[in-house]
Formats: structure tokens, sequence, C-alpha cells
């Protein structure tokens, strides 16, 4: 078994009630449906990475982008091949804006994504999410803390 490290940023986009999402087409979470975003390489931008693969996952164009939260999973992963591979991930993951009047359409050469879709909240109880899924929706949950230096 070898180590593998992936940093990834990942796209939460809402808007009235639904949430874009892609449901993948290879990887540890294969058939899952997933956020839509990018793995980064060293030296790239992050922000860029993303737009990159929002729009090759997606067909829709990245208008805005904000850091929301950093989340960290480990797993224990069977490739294709058969070796195992103890995966650390960390997902950059942001709140970003679409062209929400549009079907989302991903590039049909690409071997990442099976479809991708706006799903209406709450998701259905039965759907297969990565828990990058899971952790952005409860960030667009939690009531913000306000700054104890600001004062009330």
């Amino acid at each position: 078994m070898h180590r593998l490290t992936r940093i990834a940023a990942y796209g939460l986009a809402a808007v009235a009630n639904q949430v874009l999402l892609i449901r993948k087409g290879r990887g540890p979470f294969f058939k899952t449906w997933d956020l839509p975003g990018a793995g980064i390489e060293f030296g790239e931008d992050p922000v860029e990475v993303l737009s990159q693969g929002i729009y090759r996952e997606t067909g829709l164009p990245l208008l805005m982008a904000r850091l929301l939260t950093a989340h960290p999973h480990n797993m224990r992963w069977r490739t294709p091949d058969g070796d195992m591979v103890d995966l650390f991930q960390l997902g950059l993951i942001y709140r970003i804006r679409v062209t929400s009047n549009q079907s989302p359409k991903p590039d049909p050469n690409s071997e990442d994504t099976l479809e991708a879709r706006w799903f209406d909240l709450p998701l259905p109880v039965n759907l297969e999410i990565s828990p990058f899924v899971t952790d952005a929706l409860l960030q667009l949950t939690v009531p913000s803390t306000p700054n104890p230096s600001q004062g009330s």
C-alpha cells in the first residue's frame, strides 16, 4: 500500500434552494455525486484551477469564488488496477456563483464526469454523495459566529 495526498478546489453553487453537483466518472468516489472542481498541482492558483474544473465538469462559467472552508478526508481506496492506496484529500471548498439559468453540460471528452445537474435542497436521503458535499452543505446551515474582537 502506498500513500497519496491530493489537494483540490471544489465549488459550492447553491441558488434558490438548489445545489449544483456532478457525478464522478472515476477515482475513489466513482459514480458518487460530488461538488464540481479539480485537483491542484504544484504552483497552480486554486481559483484558476476551480474555474477550469467548473467549466469542464458543468459547461458553466465561474462568476465568483470565495473560500468557505477546508475539509480534510482520509480513506483507503482500491484503484481499478487493484492497488490499495492510503489517500489523504484536502478539499478547499469555495462558495461560487455560476450562470444558473443554463443547464449544466459536462465536457463529453472528460472521463471525470458522468453527468452534472441541479438538485433541490434538501437532497434526497438515498443520494450517494461525497464527504465534501456533506461538509459544504453543513456550512450553508451553520450561522456565522460574530468575531469577539468586533464587539456587539
